[in-house]
């Protein structure tokens, strides 16, 4: 456990009400976060200090195997690696996001911009070559 997360010191605390914690199994906490985006979104944390997704892939793949014993569908499992990638508590933790059809729950990369449609616009002119290409027997 480390000494400046608050995530570790809410572990070693144990000091939550039984409503707030649950067993993902043994070495996983499953509280809901500060700010749910949806009804029961939860978060699924190891026990152990594991900064975030990439820095120990075991610890990853047993937190995700213990999020899916406790998430009912349909749902989103997000986890963040980094600051630049949203990542506010550096120990590992996957939110499972309840979603509902018609929610209104706009994930970062649901919005259309304009970088996305310039993407999208490269793709057709390359889409387009390689088929002038395969007209010509070129491809």
């Amino acid at each position: 456990m480390s000494d400046d997360c608050v995530f570790c010191e809410l572990i070693r605390r144990g000091d939550m009400t039984p409503n707030d914690w649950s067993e993902a199994g043994p070495g996983f906490r499953v509280f809901a976060p500060l700010n749910p985006v949806t009804k029961g979104h939860l978060l699924v944390v190891p026990t152990e200090h594991v900064t975030d997704a990439l820095d120990d892939p075991r610890v990853t793949a047993f937190t995700m195997g213990a999020a899916a014993t406790v998430a009912k569908g349909p749902c989103n499992f997000i986890t963040s690696v980094g600051a630049e990638a949203t990542q506010t508590v550096r120990h590992l933790h996957i939110h499972i996001v309840p979603r509902r059809q018609h929610d209104g729950l706009q994930l970062p990369w649901s919005e259309w911009d304009a970088e996305r449609a310039e993407l999208v616009q490269d793709y057709s002119i390359l889409e387009g070559l390689l088929d002038s290409l395969a007209d010509k027997g070129e491809r």
